[in-house]
Order: structure tokens, then C-alpha cells, then sequence
């Protein structure tokens, strides 16, 4: 026995048409284009600011560039920032490069969400700026330093103690061997010179000769007088 299709009335065919048409465009909707691109962002653009803060303001905008531009100034890497800059449209040619840079390495370089003290200690040792700026304000006091670690996003606690020690320690011995290895390469520099002279020169021989024998003119002369 051959199954008879199910017959809908007329009036449920019209109303299950637009449905099944809708369901279809929601289908297609949610596959992606074959010509749209993967990346869900528009690619950073720096060529058009005109502005340092237009660069930085459009930066901040994106986290992925902030996060590669924090992260080389971290490791006190201009030239890292130079290249991430370069790379989103800003060329070394362009007059607000290196400003750029320079804002960047100063202002930007943060702590924020490192716990490991080694690690810490170990940034701040390799990045340039970062020990300059330490240097400057060290001379005023742990209060000083605190707050510029406070600037840096490193709060006071028990770790932002441990580096602030390890900076006066630090800095203590940097003194300490400063001056010491500024007398040692002064004996250096001696014996140095005395190994450039390893024996005299025709000049030199003859001034002795010549001193050597009017010593001996001034002993004969005070010999004649005591006779």
C-alpha cells in the first residue's frame, strides 16, 4: 500500500514558507563569507595620525599592540618598539617616530601583573631608563622610590619591600666598586706606562750622562774648597 504525502491546508503552506525561508537566511548568515577576511579587527593603522597623542590614543585602542609595545619596553627595547611602530604603518622617516619611541620607553614601562620578585628585579636591572630613573631618585630616600614603583604599578607590599631593598643594595655596591675600580684602573694606567718604557731612549741616556757628570764636576769643586 502506497503512504498518501500529508496534505496541509493552503493557509498553513503560505505561513510555513516565509518560516522555512527565514530559517535558511539565519543559516547563511552564520557561515562566513568566502571573501571576508579572517581577521575579526581592522588592521592598526599609525601613517595618518598627525599627533603624538592621535599615536598614542589609537595604540591604547588596540590591546594585542599594547600589550607587544609593553612588553618590549619591559625588556628596555627601543628598537622593539621602533619595529612594532614601523610595522603598523609608522616609518622610521615619519617625524613623530621617535618621539613616539621616547614617550613609549618613558611613560609606558609598567609592572603590572608580575609577582615574582627575580623577575622584577630582573627587568628593572636590564632596562636602561628604568635604572636611570632609580638612580635619579634613590638619593631621596625608600618613600621616593616607593612611590616611583607605585607609578610603575608595582603597590606597596611586602614585594614592592624586596625590590626596594635589592635597588639599595644594588646600588650601594655600584658605588662601592665605582670607586674602587676607578683607583684600580689608575694603577693600570701605570704600569701601563711603565711597560710602554721598558727601557730608555738615546735621549734619556744622555741627559743622565750629562747630570751624572756635573755631579761629579761639583764634587771635585767642593773638594778643591776644603783643601
Amino acid at each position: 500500500m502506497n503512504a498518501v504525502p500529508r496534505q496541509f491546508p493552503p493557509q498553513q503552506q503560505q505561513q510555513a514558507q516565509p518560516q522555512a525561508q527565514q530559517a535558511q537566511q539565519a543559516q547563511q548568515g552564520a557561515q562566513p563569507h568566502p571573501h571576508q577576511h579572517h581577521h575579526p579587527h581592522r588592521r592598526l593603522h599609525l601613517g595618518d595620525c598627525e599627533t603624538e597623542d592621535e599615536v598614542l590614543d589609537l595604540i591604547e585602542q588596540s590591546r594585542r599592540v599594547t600589550r607587544l609595545i609593553i612588553s618590549a619596553v619591559q625588556k628596555g627595547s627601543n628598537f622593539e618598539v621602533s619595529q612594532i611602530l614601523e610595522h603598523y604603518g609608522m616609518p622610521m622617516t615619519s617625524r613623530l617616530h621617535f618621539k613616539v619611541v621616547n614617550i613609549v620607553m618613558e611613560q609606558w614601562f609598567s609592572l603590572m601583573g608580575i609577582e615574582d620578585e627575580e623577575k622584577i628585579w630582573n627587568i628593572l636591572r636590564k632596562n636602561e631608563y628604568a635604572m636611570d630613573k632609580i638612580r635619579s631618585i634613590a638619593p631621596k630616600g625608600t618613600l621616593a622610590l616607593s612611590d616611583l614603583l607605585g607609578e610603575w604599578e608595582l603597590p606597596i607590599g611586602a614585594l614592592q619591600s624586596k625590590i626596594i631593598r635589592r635597588i639599595t643594595d644594588y646600588l650601594a655596591d655600584e658605588k662601592l666598586h665605582g670607586k674602587q675600580g676607578g683607583a684600580k684602573k689608575k694603577q693600570q694606567q701605570l704600569r701601563k706606562n711603565k711597560v710602554d718604557k721598558p727601557f730608555p731612549s738615546d735621549g734619556d741616556e744622555e741627559k743622565e750622562e750629562q747630570e751624572n757628570q756635573k755631579g761629579v764636576l761639583k764634587e771635585n769643586a767642593k773638594g778643591k774648597k776644603k783643601k
